[in-house]
């Protein structure tokens, strides 16, 4: 009964390999496709796109780069840059971190600007001796002054009333 059917469309499974070398022989070549050594009982190997690339191997333009940036693989804040077969993320300037989502990301500096220290008596000479029309305004906790560096930067001085010497 069988036998007197006709068959419109039959599914089959086709196999192939490249070469009759393996992969580890192939290497050697300059224009080697090895990734993987065949498994069905036949000498030669398979081809297939490295990771962080896409396409047929078997058919030019052969693989091509992924662009791994628009699945957005980074922080929120992170900067992501493709690359050859992979991507990098960084932090924008005022940012620390490794810049991907699956790590440390991005989290803000706390500080950018540098401490700088001065003595007493060069607060009181950029301040004036804090005279009066130095004063920017005044707060519970003390009076803030316009100081003047010798490199003309305009700072601003808080001079505190009472000074807690466990505070410092």
């Amino acid at each position: 009964m069988f036998i007197n059917r006709t068959i419109e469309n039959v599914p089959i499974v086709l196999d192939w390999v490249i070469g009759t070398q393996n992969c580890t022989e192939a290497q050697k070549s300059n224009d080697f496709g090895c990734r993987i050594d065949a498994d069905n009982g036949l000498t030669g190997y398979r081809c297939s796109c490295f990771t962080g690339y896409e396409g047929n191997p078997y058919l030019d333009p052969g693989c091509k780069d992924i662009n791994e940036c628009k699945n957005n693989p980074c922080d929120p804040q992170g900067i992501c840059t493709n690359t050859p077969g992979s991507y990098n993320c960084s932090c924008p300037r005022g940012y620390l971190g490794d810049g991907r989502k699956d790590g440390r990301g991005c989290n803000y500096e706390i500080s950018q600007f540098p401490v700088i220290k001065f003595s007493l008596e060069e607060l009181e000479k950029v301040a004036k001796n804090y005279a009066e029309d130095r004063i920017l305004g005044r707060g519970g906790y003390g009076t803030v002054y316009k100081g003047i560096l010798s490199d003309k930067r305009i700072v601003a001085i808080k001079k505190s009333r009472i000074m807690d010497q466990g505070q410092i």
